[in-house]
């Protein structure tokens, strides 16, 4: 129960960081390769977020709470054998700590998840803000970078602290591992 715990305290503190941190829109989904393809507000977000990381630690934290309540016969397990042995006055307890540990572990595992989940999100919309816009029935992108490598080629220096981008044509956002980054002052 303290593995279960110490992450929810750190996915908790995560939702703090993303809340305090992190400018709207927020990434709210990626596609298969990893990109952006639904903005969402920080509020909608974090709501979704914080409801989810909720559910699952009640849901996987309280099972030392319930599953000795659960009957015998609502148990499956291979084999008659094994389920008289399990389930019979004798072993029924170590079955029962052994799911409960069980499902913890399954918190623990699902919470990192749900905070790499929030991370990566809050990654990703530090720095970058995407409006479409829409002008007579065109549709057009106006991106807010920050510290970012900006090919223009009427541009001098390509890492630049802001740039604002006003495109009708395929803009590539991509990020660089800090090491590779000498941006001016």
């Amino acid at each position: 129960i303290w593995l279960l715990a110490a992450a929810t305290l750190v996915f908790g503190t995560a939702l703090a960081w993303f809340a305090l941190t992190v400018p709207d829109p927020v990434p709210a989904h990626f596609d298969m390769a990893g990109n952006v393809d639904r903005w969402d507000s920080k509020g909608g977000f974090l709501a979704a977020m914080g409801g989810i990381g909720a559910a699952m630690v009640v849901a996987f934290g309280t099972g030392r709470l319930w599953i000795a309540k659960v009957p015998a016969r609502a148990i499956n397990l291979p084999g008659r054998k094994r389920h008289e042995y399990w389930t019979g006055p004798a072993n029924r307890a170590a079955l029962d700590h052994t799911v409960a540990t069980a499902l913890e572990i399954f918190g623990v595992a699902t919470l990192g998840l749900l905070t790499s989940i929030v991370l990566i999100s809050g990654a990703v919309a530090n720095g970058v803000d995407v409006q479409v816009r829409t002008n007579g029935g065109e549709v057009f992108f106006e991106l807010t970078l920050e510290d970012a490598w900006v090919w223009d080629i009427y541009r001098a220096s390509r890492f630049v602290k802001s740039v604002h981008v006003v495109t009708f044509k395929d803009v590539n956002v991509e990020e660089l591992t800090k090491p590779e980054m000498d941006i001016p002052s």
